[in-house]
């Protein structure tokens, strides 16, 4: 997430200035594309001129007229996005300012250069008798960090989609920050969704699962299976993959755990955490471990859910429902069809790990 001090003291200036460059250079433009027009293409067209040198010329005369029209498409989503860009920042630093110059010492607190909140007194204990407002204020600041962040990673999305032919200009993919944002959050999910599936199929046929599996088929060597999968499991070790996305994919704002489903004619998204408890239930399920001691152990707190509510219930519920219909022969257009059949019965129960999935920013569509 950026700093407190860059989005405090943001240079809105100069990314004014690069908007205004742009727009010079549209105009120009255009220009030389209406000259272009005129002068050569209707000259050319109009001459008379026939034969096979002429075909060529006219061919080259399209092309390169062509290419004038999409300079000046490619020049205006670069402006558009870096002024859409330039506008959400100057209103996060705009309301930092506010904060740290207005509200806070109204309320008897001040902000530090870096951004933390405290009491202006000189008094102990000032902070505590102020911690309701302090958190209230330091709730404010990280809003417009996030909006600054959000609106910094998605410019630089789509700018970089946008301009992606060394040698010839295209129409941007992208003409909102909105856009770029929805792509990104789209990828993120197949990402995702991939990396489950090739995650679930190694490890379902590694050595570990191996091992637990002949183990829980003897009585007398069960515990050492289980204390082995739930080591396994527990939060940060190698299968609790939340760290793993968020390092993956650089999740920091809570838009961005949520991950909107490519083609989904309803618009809806999934939380991250699902991944990893589908995964739990697989291949405990290939461990040999009793269905119902592993959702008794998502009730308890055990595996990778931190906490057990209905939308962690029936992620591992699809986990364990994946291996008992498909054993280790799952392939990943199937696990996608179950997928959204998941995603189906947590949108009708309303659990909150399936959202419509909703940009920071206004949507062009």
């Amino acid at each position: 997430m950026l700093s407190y001090e860059s989005v405090y003291n943001a240079p809105v200036d100069k990314l004014d200035a690069a908007v205004e460059a742009w727009t010079e250079q549209i105009t120009k433009l255009k220009t030389l594309s209406e000259d272009m027009d005129e002068s050569v293409v209707r000259a050319t067209r109009n001459s008379g001129w026939s034969g096979p040198a002429a075909e060529t010329a006219i061919s080259f005369i399209d092309e390169t007229a062509k290419e004038f029209t999409d300079a000046i498409a490619e020049a205006t989503g670069i402006r558009d996005i870096l002024r859409e860009a330039c506008d959400a920042i100057r209103r996060a630093r705009d309301r930092l300012r506010e904060i740290a110059e207005v509200e806070a010492p109204k309320l008897g607190l001040k902000v530090s250069p870096t951004g933390e909140v405290e009491a202006d007194s000189w008094i102990p204990g000032s902070d505590w008798w102020n911690e309701e407002e302090i958190e209230r204020i330091s709730k404010e600041i990280e809003r417009a960090r996030v909006a600054a962040t959000e609106a910094d990673d998605s410019a630089a999305a789509a700018l970089a989609r946008n301009v992606n032919e060394e040698h010839d200009f295209n129409a941007p993919t992208y003409t909102s920050l909105a856009d770029a944002e929805a792509k990104i959050s789209e990828g993120r999910f197949s990402d995702a969704e991939k990396f489950m599936f090739e995650e679930m199929m190694r490890n379902v046929r590694g050595e570990d699962i191996k091992n637990m599996r002949e183990n829980t088929e003897n009585w007398y060597s069960t515990p050492e299976a289980l204390l082995d999968f739930f080591n396994k499991v527990k939060a940060d070790s190698d299968w609790d993959h939340k760290p793993i996305l968020e390092d993956k994919f650089g999740l920091e704002t809570a838009n961005e755990y949520m991950f909107k489903i490519p083609g989904d004619p309803k618009g809806r998204s999934l939380s991250y955490d699902a991944w990893s408890n589908i995964h739990y239930g697989y291949v405990g399920m290939a461990a040999g471990i009793d269905e119902d001691l592993l959702m008794q152990a998502g009730s308890l707190n055990f595996g990778p859910f931190g906490r057990d509510d209905p939308g962690d219930q029936i992620t591992m519920r699809a986990g364990i429902e994946l291996y008992k219909k498909y054993g280790e022969n799952l392939t990943q257009e199937q696990f996608h069809q179950e997928i959204m059949k998941m995603v189906d019965e947590m949108e009708a129960k309303g659990v909150d790990q399936v959202k419509p999935w909703k940009p920071t920013r206004g949507a062009t569509s």
